[in-house]
């Protein structure tokens, strides 16, 4: 996970030093990481997040965590929380980034709690790689969301709606 995220730190260091984004939002994520010498301890996740967001030039206080419930589905619950989010916030443009071989189900998820086009949308890979295992599960994992997660969510706000 840690060298995940060394990788989306440094897309979104790049975007936010063009002035694509003010805020960061970032997924809590409750855990520790690797020893800090200068803590004397672990870093927490979210510790460790902060630090390399500073390197790559994203000012701390536009840094702000969100926490998303775990669950079966964590793209699509973070798709929710986060769009409900910006929802209540009326926040106009979402950048998201994401491993490049992820970024079509976070699209899809997405998308999918922006019928309305509240706002708008843009995914932004970053340059971590994935060997085939990851690949194939990942694709096995979009076919799911795309063809049972996302429709089964659709035809339950129908019967809720």
């Amino acid at each position: 996970i840690q060298e995940s995220l060394r990788y989306k730190c440094e897309t979104v260091g790049r975007l936010y030093a063009k002035g694509a984004a003010r805020i960061v939002l970032v997924l809590h994520r409750p855990g520790i990481t690797e020893y800090s010498p200068a803590l004397g301890r672990n870093f927490t996740n979210d510790e460790w997040a902060v630090e390399k967001l500073k390197e790559e030039g994203v000012a701390i206080e536009n840094v702000e965590f969100v926490p998303v419930p775990s669950a079966s589905f964590d793209t699509f619950a973070e798709a929710r929380v986060i769009s409900s989010l910006a929802r209540s916030r009326r926040i106009k443009r979402l950048i998201l980034v994401s491993s490049t071989h992820h970024t079509k189900r976070v699209w899809l998820s997405f998308s999918h709690f922006n019928v309305d086009n509240a706002f708008e949308l843009y995914t932004y890979g970053s340059e971590e790689r994935a060997g085939i295992p990851e690949l194939l599960m990942e694709n096995l994992k979009l076919r799911m969301y795309r063809y049972i997660v996302l429709p089964l969510d659709r035809l339950r706000g129908h019967f809720r709606g």
